[in-house]
Order: structure tokens, then sequence, then C-alpha cells
């Protein structure tokens, strides 16, 4: 399918072309570089319509001599990669010409999805697979609470004896109800979101339109959903440094949920391989981010990946980034990236608490997680800052009705993740957050080890907004194929061949809250194109002058806290080998049986901004007024 290249209206941002001549560099200067390169033994590849930069490909020999710098490998989290210990330096004809030489290192390996499931063990084959199934959960609540079971336990339990069951997953009519989706006549209509990943899962559109189907929701066909890859797209690089299977889940889970926010939008999935450069649209070699910007694809982009933190990134990835990102700004796009899903990045190994880029990005949203508690049908929740923390009861039984659990006592509380958030370590405070958040959430952070690290001048702090991320308390459901891990089928799941099965199960993290919040405002530009208004583009400094409401206020962003009280409930797999487990929302259980609210590693939900959820939560029905204005 031919690229469809959008123009932002005339007046309000600049199209593509226009962009390229007010900003491009010279004709004559980029034909310099590419000259320079190929005089250095170099293949000289694509370069974008932008002229941003040159790709170029060389051997290991080639690039230490042209750049002066080594070239060795290193044992980084877990992988072999390749960097260099010394600052490139360029020929002197093209002083002046180039600012930033990326791609030496393999820190583009880095990047990782921020998916979150409850469990999912991937396929080790050589070639990409599905990953192995695993039963649903039984029993479970339609609503928060609306099933429970009486826990026999040996000893007091922290959290009490009469606990509820997990919700089942929350459906794409219940996340809509929860935000107020379902109360404006607006889909998405004439929007289009473009979600990048890594990777290509063969199933991704036969899984969706079982699950839109299962949920009435409009299909995906050649006129609302658009697919770009390289025929390459699933070669997977030896040790499979990418994690090739989660990619695979990401986009399932990203593409359901932003047409479950915005089924009346146009999605285009852009995918690129595992390597320094993807390839996109018949050989173009260039990345998949990019490739939406510089065409400016889309008006939406969801990202939901991240790389831990910002020290994994090359400070010429950093500006390069923020070049593009500044460029999308410019056209009117607005660019979405989850913040993480593992709180200050302390839990998984950051020698120093921040947020992760490119979420860090001052010309990014960050959209960060919640904990979202479904009441009723009629719409009433509860929603607080995600942080779960859970335990595993000793020898535990079910009763057959699902009304009782019996154990012999259970594990240490243990944190399995959580938003991420807290202050970029090199983004300075953009003025649309200044005498908004906290000074002290700006100015300082700390060392795994506790030791408090002063940052001056004040930093951008993430996230900005928030929607529903908690996997572990309901999430939203997502349907996905899998591997069948206990033949013939899994328990709940509809088995496909004699080695697949389908099965809906509730996914989440802030792949989850990316894509959601992209539905979000695919239905904001939808009112703004009907009043001949041009896209919203980039959001933050709007959203940061918006009205904050307590819960439940008709404010654009409602404030999203700690709970007051200890909340948790109980996880379960009847019949099937009566595996029984207790998550807590936002709270941690101390040995002596004490009850902590609010415990997300380093950071805390409050009243106002905090680094959890950002402003708060959106009220779909007066942002899109607000965002009108």
């Amino acid at each position: 399918m031919p690229i469809k290249r959008l123009q932002a209206p005339q007046g309000l941002f600049l199209t593509p072309a226009q962009f390229h001549a007010r900003f491009s560099p010279k004709t004559e200067d980029v034909i310099k570089v590419q000259s320079a390169l190929r005089d250095l033994g170099f293949q000289v590849g694509h370069t974008p319509d932008s002229g941003l930069f040159v790709t170029a490909r060389g051997t290991v020999a080639q690039i230490k001599t042209a750049f002066h710098v080594s070239q060795n490998l290193y044992s980084y989290r877990g992988k072999t990669l390749r960097a260099h210990a010394e600052d490139p330096t360029i020929p002197a004809v093209l002083s002046g010409l180039v600012t930033h030489i990326s791609g030496l290192d393999d820190s583009r390996l880095l990047m990782r999805p921020a998916h979150s499931q409850r469990t999912a063990t991937a396929d080790t084959s050589p070639t990409i697979q599905p990953p192995y199934g695993y039963p649903v959960g039984f029993p479970c609540s339609n609503y928060w609470g609306d099933t429970t079971a009486q826990l026999d336990s040996p000893s007091p339990f922290p959290y009490g004896s009469d606990l509820p069951w997990l919700p089942c997953g929350s459906t794409p009519q219940q996340i809509q109800q929860a935000y107020g989706a379902d109360r404006v006549s607006e889909t998405g209509k004439g929007v289009r979101i473009a979600i990048t990943d890594l990777y290509y899962s063969p199933t991704l559109m036969k899984d969706a339109n079982r699950f839109f189907a299962n949920h009435n929701l409009p299909l995906l066909t050649s006129a609302n959903f658009q697919q770009m890859f390289p025929s390459n797209v699933n070669y997977v690089p030896p040790g499979d440094p990418c994690n090739a299977t989660g990619w695979w889940g990401e986009q399932t889970l990203d593409v359901e949920a932003a047409h479950s926010m915005a089924p009346g939008a146009f999605i285009v999935f852009v995918a690129g391989v595992c390597n320094a450069l993807d390839q996109v649209d018949n050989g173009v070699a260039i990345d998949p981010l990019y490739q939406v910007i510089d065409n400016r694809l889309a008006d939406i982009v969801s990202n939901s990946w991240a790389y831990y933190g910002e020290e994994d990134v090359s400070p010429a990835q950093i500006e390069s980034d923020n070049a593009e990102f500044m460029q999308a700004a410019a056209q009117g796009m607005s660019l979405l990236f989850g913040s993480g899903d593992w709180g200050d990045g302390t839990p998984i190994g950051q020698e120093i608490a921040s947020g992760n880029w490119p979420s860090t990005s001052p010309y990014a949203t960050a959209v960060g997680g919640t904990s979202l508690l479904l009441k009723n049908a009629s719409g009433e929740k509860a929603e607080f800052g995600w942080a779960s923390y859970d335990t595993s009861f000793l020898n535990p039984s079910i009763s057959a009705n699902g009304e009782t659990v019996t154990d012999q006592g259970w594990m240490p509380f243990a944190w399995i993740g959580g938003s991420s958030g807290g202050p970029s370590l090199v983004m300075l405070q953009p003025s649309y957050q200044t005498n908004v958040v906290p000074g002290w959430m700006a100015t300082r952070t700390h060392l795994a080890d506790g030791a408090l690290v002063p940052l001056y001048p004040p930093r951008r702090v993430t996230p900005d907004v928030a929607m529903v991320a908690d996997v572990n308390n309901g999430g939203m459901l997502v349907g996905e194929t899998y591997l069948i891990s206990s033949p013939p089928v899994d328990a709940g799941c509809l088995q496909l061949t004699t080695t697949t099965e389908y099965c809906e199960q509730p996914s989440g993290g802030t792949s989850l809250a990316t894509p959601l919040f992209a539905g979000v405002m695919a239905l904001v530009n939808e009112d703004r194109f009907s009043q001949n208004q041009g896209p919203v583009g980039f959001v933050n400094p709007a959203l940061y002058r918006l009205p904050v409401g307590k819960e439940g206020s008709n404010a654009p962003i409602n404030n999203v806290n700690a709970p007051s009280e200890p909340i948790g409930a109980l996880l379960g797999l009847l019949g099937i080998d009566n595996l029984a487990a207790f998550v807590t929302v936002d709270s941690y259980a101390e040995s002596n049986g004490k009850v902590i609210e609010n415990v997300d590693t380093s950071l805390r939900s409050q009243p106002g901004y905090d680094n959890v959820t950002g402003l708060g939560a959106p009220n779909v029905p007066t942002l899109i007024t607000a965002l009108a204005q």
C-alpha cells in the first residue's frame, strides 16, 4: 500500500515539505557528507527527505580508522555489546557539517518493549514463535470485589480474611466507561494513529479481529488499518538481543488498545528489524519512528517502548532523537511514550533513580500507569497510582466453588512492577512544568543505596499523564495467539491448531496506558477537525495549563492518589494446580504484618502532580472540550 502523507493545516503547523525547506541542511552539504563517507570506504545508504542524517555501512576496521575509536565487546545487562571508549572524531572536511555520530555501538539493542503480562514464557526456537500460553485465571471478578473468598490461614493475614478475587480483565467497553469515552460521540474518525515497534506478528490482524468480534467493535480492514514492514523484519540476530517474542505481544496489545479507545481512527503499524537501522517501505533504511515523523504518516504516534533510564543511550542518540521529536512538534504531531513499568529503575539494576528515555524528552508526552478498580456497571471506579507487590501462599487449596482458600502461610511480599517516573539526568525542566512540578521532584534524586543526589538546575520530570496499567488488578483483556503449554489446550483458551491457541488474558503496563491515551487524543483531534481546527499536536504545554480536579470531578484531568487503606486481591487457578497468590494495590506488608500504603519504590502518589501518575488521568468529555478551545 502506498504511503499516505498527511498535511497539517496551513498557518498552524508546518508540512514536511515546509519543514524541509526551512530547516533541512543545504543539498550541497548533504552531498559533501555522502562523498566524504564514500572516500573513507563506507557504503552510503539512505538519507531521509529532511537530510537530518546520512546512513552508511562499513567494517569495524573502517570505523576505527575513520572515527579514531576502539570497537570493543562488553558484557552489559546480560548481553554482549560492541561499543567505543573514546569520543569519535570526524575528518576536517566535515567540520561544521556533522553534529552527531551515532550507530558506533549496540545501544539500540537495549531498547525494550514495556509490555507487562501476568505470565508468558517465551519460546526458545531459533525462529520467532508465539509465547507459550497459560490458563486463564479463575476464579475472578467482573468488578472489584463482586467475587470473594474467605482465607483460612494458620495466622492472621495482614490484609484480613475476607478477600476479593482479582478482576478477570477489563473489556474495551469498561475502559471506555471508566474514562468517560462512552459519553461522547467522537470515535477518532478522520484521525490517524501510528504505532512503532520491532518485529511483526503474522497473527496480529487475525488476533485483533477475533478480539474485536468478541467485544462488538469494528474489525480492522484496509480502510482503517495499514501495516508497514520490510521483508526481513523477523530476522533474529544471534542471541535474540531484542526479545523478539516480547515485541509480538507488545504490538498486539498496542493495536487492540488504541482501536478499543478510538474505534473510528485509522491505525498505521510500522515495524523495524532488530539492528542499528531498520528498513521500512521497500528498502528505505530508516528508523520506523522517524519514518512516521519525516513523512507525517499520522497525527498521533504511540510508542510503548523505552530504555532503562538514560544511561543506556548515547548523548548523540539523545540529541538526534530530540531533533526528530522537535520536527514532529513543528508538524503538529502528538508523540507519546510509555514512562516504563519498573518504578524508579533501581529494582532492575539502575545505579541511580531516574525517568526513562525517550519519555524524558521535553518534546514528548510521557504516559504513566494507574491501578483501575471498576466497582459496578454504572461506571463507578477508584483509581490509584500503580505499584504492585505480591506473595504466594504455601500449600494452598481452593474450594470447588471458589469461596474458600486454605494455606499454610505465605512468602514475603515482593515488588513486581509499577509506573516509572522521576527526573531526567540530562534534560532540563521545560517551561510548561515550571510552577506545576514540585521543586524537590525536579532538583534531587538518589542512588540505589539511598544516597541523595542533588540536581541543578531543575530537570524534566515524568510522567505527564496516566491511564490504567496495572495488569495484576485487571488491566485490559487482550486477545493473542499462543503456543499450547498444556495440551490439548490451556484452560479458558480456544484451540486453533494442534500447537496453537487463542487466549484473552489481562495485559497492561504503560504499554497499555500509552495507546489508550493515543486513542483519547484521537477523540480530541476528531472534535478539533470538525471545527476546522488543526490537530492538537504536541500537547504538553496545553495539558499543564488545564485545571486538575479530584477523582470523579468534572475537570479535564482528575488527580490520582494512593489508597488510604490496605487494598489487594487474590489470584487463583482453580482446578488446574490450585495456585493461590495475593497482589496488592500500592501497598506492602512487612514481616511483622504492618501494611504500608504508597510504596512504588521511591516514587509516591500525592495530591497534585506526582512522579507516578503525572498530572492525573483524563476525563474524556471535558478534556475534549478543553483542548478544542
